[in-house]
């Protein structure tokens, strides 16, 4: 069984990343709980031996004008990123600013969006912000490209005032309107934003009480320092590292300290990974993985490679295309990961996992042999897997069924004990490995 420190150290990996595979947490724990968070919330310090490997991969590798090869680029990102926290902000960004694939049309503008993500997740929320609102894929998704002093397009202002700041009921029609003013003048040009200054609308606009010709920046930082902001980036950011059904307490402390330190994302993050909250009891194993931590943490989990060319496909089949999302809404999250379709397609994907075996490209394969001892028993097999993906908590009874499904036919066709053979790691064990994968408990995270 593991220990209360291993199992907080997983939990935190799991929420801040993708998961830890049994290899690399002992060395996790040794750090402490306390120099994890910090190394998690300072990516930058980190070397990334990926990186030296990036441009190879995006020059012969990866077509990154290919949505399918976008898709498995970023997913080779999560599964072997030493920063995961940088591709776990990253990926909440995305569903906070959706931008898809469907409606912009270049590929490559939505991954140049993603690193943006990366660059300044974790800093100011006000410069984040006003980065997305010149982005070249968010002009062409919501429109701010054609937005002229003649004819300002309001979907990016209401957006804006909806979804990525305020929420509904903090802001009028009048707002809309007059916001969408400020930010005419953007043209994409062969993939980069370009400001036209006599498309602009340089005249006094009335927002917040006051009427000047407000700039771009200026509604970047006050929208930041918005009460209702800090509410509505406090309560997605701790259903998304923490609890599905939120923790008031600890969103209402996340807001107080977003609104003292102006929008610090890094801030709000460490607030919540240092909680009490993050690690009691109520939050362990309560909320619903997305597609994406499904798939990468099972892969981080059992410390296995495949082909992420293998990946797209079934995460699509799950609900979670990414660079592609539904709408601008993003991804409902929680509950909404879960029904009979998309619990096949995990079972499904769970069982190529681990059947998989061809030792290439990505490739370590699960090879049941590394994980059962010579002398292992049914009981201590079970124990094994049990506490690498699921920390050790199972109910007895799910328990007891995995070790009766390890149980083998004798030469009498009567059931007996586990034996260490080959039929019995290649059909058991690969077995067990499938069916705590499909189960209900790890579906959460």
């Amino acid at each position: 069984m593991r220990t209360e420190q291993e199992r907080r150290i997983a939990h935190l990996y799991r929420r801040a990343g993708f998961g830890l595979s049994p290899a690399e947490l002992p060395a996790a724990v040794a750090r402490g709980f306390e120099a994890c968070v910090e190394e998690l919330l300072h990516p930058e310090k980190v070397e990334d031996p990926m990186g030296e490997a990036l441009e190879r991969l995006e020059g012969e590798i990866f077509d990154l004008t290919n949505l399918e090869d976008a898709q498995s680029w970023w997913l080779y990102r999560m599964v072997h990123t030493a920063r995961p926290l940088e591709e776990k902000i990253a990926l909440f960004w995305h569903g906070h600013f959706a931008t898809g694939a469907g409606k912009v049309d270049n590929v490559a503008l939505l991954v140049r969006q993603s690193e943006l993500f990366r660059a300044k997740g974790l800093g100011r929320f006000a410069d984040l912000l006003g980065a997305v609102s010149r982005d070249a894929a968010m002009l062409l998704y919501l429109d701010g490209a054609r937005s002229t002093k003649r004819k300002p397009n309001e979907n990016f202002a209401r957006e804006l005032l909806e979804l990525f700041t305020l929420g509904r009921g903090n802001y009028t029609e009048g707002d809309i309107r007059e916001l969408s003013r400020v930010f005419t003048g953007w043209k994409v040009r062969e993939g980069e934003a370009v400001a036209e200054p006599k498309e602009h609308d340089n005249g006094p606009k009335t927002l917040f009480g006051e009427t000047k010709p407000w700039k771009p920046e200026e509604i970047c930082e006050r929208l930041a320092a918005s009460e209702a902001t800090a509410a509505r980036l406090a309560g997605k950011l701790v259903r998304f590292f923490v609890s599905d059904a939120g923790v008031p307490d600890l969103e209402a402390e996340v807001a107080r300290g977003w609104l003292a330190s102006g929008g610090d994302i890094r801030g709000a993050l460490g607030t919540i990974l240092r909680s009490p909250a993050f690690v009691s009891e109520p939050a362990l194993r309560a909320k619903v993985k997305s597609p994406a931590e499904f798939v990468v943490g099972a892969i981080r989990e059992l410390g296995i490679g495949v082909p992420v060319r293998r990946l797209p496909g079934p995460m699509a089949k799950m609900g979670q295309a990414l660079f592609n999302p539904p709408s601008v809404k993003g991804w409902d999250g929680g509950l909404a990961w879960i029904n009979t379709a998309t619990l096949f397609e995990r079972a499904n994907f769970a069982n190529t996992l681990v059947t998989y075996r061809v030792r290439k490209a990505d490739g370590r394969p699960f090879d049941p042999e590394t994980w059962v001892g010579a002398d292992a028993d049914g009981p201590a097999v079970v124990g094994t897997f049990l506490d690498a993906l699921l920390d050790g908590h199972a109910p007895p009874a799910t328990r007891e069924a995995l070790e009766n499904y390890l149980r083998m036919k004798g030469e009498k066709g009567i059931l007996g004990p586990f034996r260490r053979t080959k039929r019995g790691l290649d059909e058991k064990v690969r077995g067990l490995a499938r069916l705590i994968l499909s189960s209900p408990e790890y579906q959460l995270a």
